[in-house]
């Protein structure tokens, strides 16, 4: 029977030679999007920056010893910080609403991205989806991966619904954006809701052992100051 052995080979082959082909496909359909300044330039709210002190020194205090009997102070002494890579994509769910399917490649930290070229229409929704990856050692998994969010854009009321979180607002999103993960997350762009819902700084920080991993990215889009904090 060496020739069916031979025979699920080839077919394998075949197959994994398809799934690469669909895969380099499906990323040719999106266009390269403009990254801005880099993530350090950014703020970070003191009281973000205290939440995330506090859950690192939690999460070392269960890798066991030496870890569990150290001060807090000694656990943040001197804490190694490594950049993530962040990939974000823009889809449109109709025609007519973005200028085409857009990926957003933020290498070592993240980066700014402005809205103003790749949003176009005036009326449909679209898909915002984010992934993180390690800039050392893409396919690893990063551990305790939290995604937090401070809004820069400005509350408005359309058809009697709030749309945005306002100015300087700070949460935990990490579940949501978890739940969003296969599509991501749906905006719409009738009077411009997607500013006020998306418009702000995304921060990605993972803990392993010894170690925090950062990111930020900064969504807005200048053509809608008066929707956007200052």
């Amino acid at each position: 029977m060496e020739w069916l052995k031979i025979l699920v080979v080839l077919l394998a082959l075949s197959l994994s030679v398809s799934a690469c082909k669909k895969e380099s496909e499906a990323e040719e359909e999106f266009q390269t999007g403009d990254v801005h300044e880099t993530s350090k330039s950014f703020i970070f709210p003191a009281a973000l920056k205290t939440k995330v002190d506090e859950e690192y020194v939690a999460f070392m205090k269960t890798q066991g010893p030496p870890f569990d009997i150290k001060t807090p102070e000694e656990l943040l002494l001197q804490v190694p910080r490594e950049y993530l890579d962040i990939d974000l994509t823009i889809s449109p769910l109709g025609s007519g609403t973005l200028s085409a399917p857009t990926i957003f490649r933020l290498p070592r930290g993240g980066g700014s991205i402005d809205l103003k070229e790749y949003v176009k229409g005036a009326k449909g929704s679209f898909f915002v989806k984010m992934s993180a990856k390690k800039t050392t050692e893409p396919e690893g998994k990063i551990s305790k991966l939290k995604v937090y969010f401070l809004s820069q854009g400005k509350k408005q009321k359309v058809d009697k619904e709030e749309f945005g979180s306002g100015c300087g607002k700070y949460m935990d999103i990490t579940s949501y954006v978890e739940a969003k993960a296969n599509d991501g997350i749906q905006v719409n762009a009738t009077n411009q809701r997607y500013v006020s819902v998306l418009a702000g700084i995304y921060y990605f920080i993972g803990f392993e052992k010894e170690k925090i991993y950062l990111a930020a990215v900064k969504i807005s889009d200048s053509r809608y100051s008066n929707l956007q904090c200052q």
